[in-house]
């Protein structure tokens, strides 16, 4: 059985969000957003490793809050970066892994079909995206004058989880350590170094909860999410 882990990542303190508050902490109904998250991965069959990085302060509350969830996750502290929790988290590993997936901790919306297409795609390419399709017309600018209409037929957006085969994930983080190299996300580092990235569709449902308005939409689309199995 090929051995899948995922890394969670949970050190964003999210001050556009809440000023006092990690917007991962906030609450959907009965579950915060992290839970809710977690949940997610969780409940699939084939994940058996669950590997969340968050600040070392919170760990003991994460202790608590996710306490049922503890035969599957790992907590470790995050670094200073996103990209540095990341490989705190590939660390962590177990040394027989072969697909890792790597999440952002408030994307709560990710369904198990979605999750299926990501896993079955990383073992033939190595490292998948999942992405929507960009909805409206997008424009550069200069000094407040549009200098180019794109054309939107070769734009996606880049949600998460990002899946990789585990060893050409590590090592790339292993180098870009070394090299002293820090981007946004994962598949970044893959097309930094030349490896090709494959894309998959994903639901539109699949949003980053970062400012309060996007409480209200999760809220909204928590109260399908439940109901559905696969897209």
């Amino acid at each position: 059985m090929t051995q899948i882990c995922v890394i969670i990542t949970a050190g964003g303190s999210g001050t556009r969000f809440n000023k006092t508050k990690k917007k991962q902490y906030f609450q959907i109904f009965d579950k915060s957003i992290l839970e809710w998250t977690v949940k997610a991965f969780y409940e699939h069959n084939l994940i058996e490793n669950i590997i969340i990085s968050s600040p070392k302060e919170d760990i003991e509350l994460l202790e608590n809050e996710l306490r049922i969830y503890l035969d599957k996750v790992t907590l470790t502290a995050g670094g200073k970066t996103r990209q540095e929790s990341v490989f705190n988290g590939l660390k962590k590993c177990p040394a027989d892994t072969k697909i890792v997936l790597i999440h952002d901790a408030v994307r709560p919306f990710v369904y198990q079909e979605e999750i299926n297409n990501l896993i079955n795609k990383a073992k033939l390419e190595k490292a998948v995206i999942p992405v929507t399709k960009v909805k409206y017309t997008i424009k550069k600018f200069f000094d407040n004058y549009v200098t180019e209409t794109v054309n939107r037929d070769e734009l996606v957006e880049v949600h998460t989880p990002q899946a990789f085969d585990y060893e050409l994930i590590f090592n790339l983080h292993q180098k870009a350590a070394k090299d002293g190299l820090n981007l946004t996300d994962d598949a970044g580092l893959c097309e930094y170094y030349g490896n090709k990235v494959t894309i998959v569709e994903c639901s539109n449902n699949n949003i980053k909860i970062t400012n309060p308005e996007d409480l209200v939409l999760a809220t909204a689309i928590m109260q399908d999410f439940n109901k559905k199995d696969v897209l």
